[in-house]
């Protein structure tokens, strides 16, 4: 006879069941916690982790304010027609980026976790007393950054012959590197992040533009001097005045960018603007883009200040001057004019120059403003301007080694005759030819590894002769580029060259490439004709 199992001592009476009452018997939950409450918890969480996907039904979310593109649905078969076997994977994506309530359950988690001072997103760095810092600028501040010293000329190299083709349109020329906020103000960045002690790439290329004498305005020193600076560890924030940047954005504040404006006119040996940061207005009502991307459903507001005639109406436009092209300082492409101003200005900017913008369209009669890469400066050829201003962020300094400026390469005069073959050793070397609007482009790349020791060094430059026939060879100047494979540079010895197409029988005519080291030319690739479709024929 098997005997009847004894009731814990600790288990209460049970009242008779189904399967639950049976299932909790004697437990901690039998003890402490009410079926009701159990129940109710439940269905809570089984209603939490169904409504965002059954939501999707009504309230799909089709934007975020995170600095990306969102998932597109997914598909079972690919453009091709094959079946998508990664279509569980894309779906999982889809989900993640488009499910119900995403940005206010986003918002949710950023706050609870940013009170405990982390990040729900890589994009932003949470640091101390409410101050956020741009994900995208740890690499620079860790020293995980660092260019090549190739990179870094390469870049010197692009922007004396961009200076020397504005020159000779008859403009001046200004260069300008707009500092990360924590290369200013790391007084708050989290203890965690230990800033490297070695050179940024900024303070790398700086001895290299004065050298090449290319005009570059230091806005690193200039705000150090107003007391911008915080030092490891500091208070930026310690004095009337001493902070230009926005505490929950990536940028300066229209203070800062009038700071910046203003000694630029003076590099530029142009008239201030009639103005000084104690004729700001301030006002609670500008969103950060960090604080949007951290917060994407309940973001704060801080303060901005306005300059009455240059940013205080509606999308930051003023009295002085007006949109002739675009609506808004964000916009890639605008011109702008302005009744009171003087001049004509080309600038080439990022989002640091929308604050810039209602200050430089105010001063100027009429301006252009473009953040499209590569710049093109063969622009002034068409639309000539007096001043044409390169404004590029720390984060993105090398991509005026990736991307030459689209502009016609001058020509050079040589001592002496450059092969005609190729060198047996170059038979690597890549030559690319296409068309693009009035420009020949001619690009490739050698590999610096496969060579003997010394045929390509840091100091090698590139050039490009094309022979008509009948007549000798022109030779250009090209432009050294860093190529890259996604966004890593992958080669520091590549080059490009724009070519004046016009008058060129190209059917017939010969390309050269060379590297010329210490002096000594090395023919890269021939090539001989150009299609008109823009396809390179078969290099030899």
């Amino acid at each position: 006879m098997t005997a009847k199992p004894k009731t814990p001592a600790h288990a209460k009476e049970q009242p008779e069941g189904g399967a639950w009452d049976h299932a909790t018997a004697g437990t901690y939950v039998d003890q402490c916690t009410p079926r009701t409450l159990v129940l109710g918890v439940l269905i809570v969480a089984l209603v939490v982790a169904i409504v965002p996907s059954v939501g999707m039904l009504f309230a799909r979310t089709d934007s975020t304010t995170e600095n990306r593109e969102l998932a597109a649905p997914p598909t079972l078969f690919a453009e091709d027609g094959a079946f998508n076997w990664n279509v569980l994977a894309d779906s999982g994506t889809y989900f993640d980026d488009h499910f119900a309530l995403r940005n206010q359950l986003v918002t949710a988690n950023a706050k609870l976790r940013a009170s405990l001072g982390a990040s729900a997103t890589d994009q932003v760095v949470v640091g101390t007393d409410d101050w956020l810092y741009y994900g995208g600028t740890l690499p620079d501040y860790l020293g995980q950054s660092a260019l090549s010293d190739r990179t870094l000329l390469n870049i010197t190299h692009n922007l004396s012959l961009a200076q020397r083709y504005a020159e000779s349109q008859g403009a001046a020329f200004l260069f300008t590197i707009a500092p990360n906020k924590n290369s200013l103000y790391d007084g708050h960045m989290p203890y965690y992040y230990v800033a490297s002690p070695d050179a940024s790439n900024a303070e790398r290329l700086k001895p290299l533009l004065d050298e090449a004498g290319i005009n570059y305005f230091d806005l690193f020193d200039l705000f150090g001097n107003e007391g911008g600076l915080s030092g490891s560890g500091g208070d930026p924030s310690g004095s009337e005045g001493s902070l230009y940047y926005l505490l929950r954005d990536t940028h300066w504040d229209n203070r800062g960018a009038l700071v910046a404006t203003q000694a630029m006119f003076d590099a530029l040996g142009r008239e201030r603007l009639p103005l000084g940061i104690d004729d700001a207005t301030a006002r609670d009502d500008f969103t950060g883009d960090l604080e949007s991307m951290l917060y994407p459903n309940a973001p704060r507001t801080e303060t901005q200040w306005y300059f009455a005639g240059y940013d205080d109406l509606a999308n930051n436009t003023g009295s002085l001057w007006s949109y002739v092209k675009g609506a808004d300082v964000t916009d890639s492409s605008i011109v702008t004019e302005s009744p009171t101003g003087t001049g004509s200005l080309l600038m080439f900017r990022d989002s640091f120059g929308n604050a810039l913008l209602p200050l430089w369209a105010a001063s100027y009669k009429d301006a252009s403003f473009t953040k499209l890469v590569p710049y093109n400066l063969g622009a002034l050829a068409k639309s000539p301007a007096d001043t044409v201003v390169i404004e590029r962020a720390e984060r993105h300094v090398d991509y005026l080694a990736k991307n030459p400026p689209i502009m016609p390469n001058p020509t050079v005069t040589l001592k002496g005759t450059l092969p005609a073959e190729p060198d047996a050793a170059t038979g690597n070397a890549s030559l690319e030819l296409s068309l693009n609007g009035p420009y020949l482009v001619v690009t490739g790349a050698v590999d610096q590894a496969s060579l003997p020791a010394g045929t390509i060094t840091d100091q090698t430059r590139f050039l490009v002769s094309i022979e008509q026939p009948g007549n000798q060879p022109a030779v250009y100047d090209s432009f050294w580029q860093s190529a890259v494979s996604g966004e890593e540079i992958v080669n520091d010895f590549g080059y490009q060259t724009y070519i004046a197409r016009e008058g060129l029988d190209l059917t017939n005519a010969i390309v050269r490439t060379y590297a010329i080291t210490d002096g000594k030319p090395l023919c890269l690739s021939v090539q001989q004709g150009v299609q008109t479709d823009g396809q390179a024929a078969e290099t030899q």
